[in-house]
C-alpha cells in the first residue's frame, strides 16, 4: 500500500468520510510535522494519492458532503473550549462562519456536536444541552425544550443525526432518548415510553 496512506489511517484524531466510489475526504485533527495547522486531504483511491489539500486555522471535528458537492467543516477556531467555527469548500474557495458569525445568525452557542446535509441543501447541527438547528446557509431554525418535546439538561447534547427513506430527521441525545421530526413536530423516543433500552 500507499505509506502515506498507511500513516493517514492510523494517525490519532482523523475524521473520514467517503465522497464517492472514488474519492474520500480525510480531515485530521492534529498537524502533519511540517505544517503549523490541521489538514483536509482530498485522497483518491484509484491511484492511491493524495489530489488536494486544505488547510484550516483550526482543529477540524465534523465533516459532511452535501447533495452538491459541497464539503461543510466544522472546527475548533474560538479561544474558549468548544467554541466552533463553520466552512464550506466549493472545490476551490472556503466560504467560513467564525463563531462570532455564527452567534450573529442565532445560533445560541457554536458548541456543535453532530452535523448533518439533508438533500435540500440544509445543514442539520446537534448541540449541547439538547438543541438541534437547521441552517439553510442564511437562516437558522431552533429546536429546543422550549419549543418542542425535545428533552433539556445540562449534560444532554445531540450526538447523532440521520435521515430515514421518508427524508424524516432522527437524532440521538445522550441521556435523552432518541428523537425523531415529522410532520414539523418532534417525537421523542426514550425509557420511560418506549423499548429503548437505554437513554445514552
Amino acid at each position: 500500500g500507499n505509506p502515506d496512506w498507511m500513516n493517514i489511517s492510523i494517525s490519532e484524531g482523523v475524521e473520514v468520510i467517503v465522497e464517492n466510489d472514488e474519492f474520500i475526504w480525510i480531515g485530521t485533527t492534529n498537524p502533519p510535522y511540517n505544517s503549523l495547522y490541521p489538514e483536509i486531504l482530498h485522497f483518491q483511491k484509484s491511484s492511491e494519492s493524495i489530489v488536494g489539500k486544505i488547510s484550516l486555522k483550526c482543529r477540524i471535528t465534523l465533516l459532511d458532503l452535501d447533495s452538491e458537492g459541497y464539503l461543510w467543516i466544522v472546527g475548533s477556531m474560538g479561544t474558549l473550549q468548544g467554541e466552533m467555527g463553520l466552512s464550506k469548500y466549493d472545490g476551490t474557495a472556503l466560504t467560513t462562519w467564525t463563531p462570532e458569525d455564527l452567534k450573529t445568525l442565532g445560533f445560541p452557542s457554536t458548541n456543535i456536536r453532530s452535523m448533518k446535509t439533508d438533500d435540500q441543501g440544509n445543514i442539520w447541527f446537534g448541540m449541547s444541552h439538547g438543541t438541534i438547528i437547521k441552517f439553510d446557509g442564511t437562516q437558522t431554525t431552533i429546536y429546543n425544550s422550549e419549543n418542542s418535546n425535545l428533552p433539556s439538561g445540562l449534560f444532554l447534547y445531540v450526538s447523532s443525526i440521520n435521515f430515514d427513506s421518508k427524508n424524516n430527521v432522527w437524532i440521538s441525545i445522550y441521556q435523552g432518548g432518541i428523537a425523531k421530526f415529522e410532520n414539523d413536530e418532534w417525537i421523542v423516543f426514550d425509557v420511560n415510553n418506549s423499548e429503548v433500552p437505554t437513554n445514552d
